[in-house]
């Protein structure tokens, strides 16, 4: 029914501007007093609020931080991708166009983007527990098979364009990673900068290339190295 679909959308929306509200003050006074010599206290004493009603919407202090360097962030990239897909007389006046509208972004939230630049080293052990709290949702043999299934394709596509692989073959003595012999003539440094111009990055070392299969990878990505990677060859 109309009327009972749109509560969930204002309760959406007051959750959003309660939200927004905590990180906008907490900003303020974390650009004013520091991170350090901030609490959770000063933060609900400047709203209005108790203490429990943040926890209701931050874990702890450091989400709050979290999401006031994600402002900055998420604001820029997304002006920084509609600028670049803007049509612009030559690349002069594109890169001209990006900086007054960063720079519109850093005067509009000059308090977020010196509280990202001068406190973000307090995140460390925030992103570090966030970041195990999300692969704690993943059974570790669950991890492993989809790791081993994309470096399958990896192993397969490095066959097809004839790399020396010196990965083990066999499942049990593999892990995530797949590893080929860079071939003669070709600078591994310009390889990999080619490849992370293609948004594909790789490591290496002692003549060998070496992908990383990740969690967060999937076969898109797989596809994505195999079809970059014979230019990125060529060309190095």
């Amino acid at each position: 029914m109309p009327g009972k679909a749109s509560k969930p959308s204002i309760k959406n929306e007051f959750t959003a501007f309660k939200t927004n509200r905590i990180v906008e003050v907490a900003s303020h006074l974390f650009y004013e007093r520091g991170y350090s010599s901030c609490t959770l206290d000063h933060v609900a004493e400047r709203l209005g609020v108790t203490k429990p009603f943040l926890y209701s919407y931050f874990k702890n202090k450091e989400a709050i931080l979290a999401a006031i360097c994600e402002v900055g962030i998420s604001e820029s990239l997304s002006v920084l991708e509609r600028t670049l897909a803007g049509e612009h007389a030559d690349h002069r006046a594109l890169l001209a166009e990006v900086v007054r509208q960063v720079g519109r972004i850093v005067i509009d939230r000059q308090e977020y983007v010196v509280v990202y630049q001068r406190e973000m080293k307090h995140l460390s052990a925030y992103l570090l527990d966030v970041s195990l709290t999300y692969l704690g949702r993943f059974a570790p043999t669950r991890t492993e098979a989809h790791s081993l299934q994309l470096t399958e394709l990896v192993l397969a596509g490095f066959e097809r364009l004839s790399l020396e692989i010196t990965t083990p073959k066999h499942p049990e003595r593999r892990a995530g990673i797949v590893a080929c012999v860079v071939p003669a003539g070709v600078d591994y440094g310009v390889l990999a900068a080619r490849l992370a111009n293609e948004g594909v990055l790789v490591w290496g070392g002692d003549g060998r290339l070496r992908i990383s299969c990740h969690l967060y990878n999937d076969e898109a990505d797989v596809d994505r190295l195999l079809e970059v990677l014979p230019t990125a060859l060529a060309t190095a």
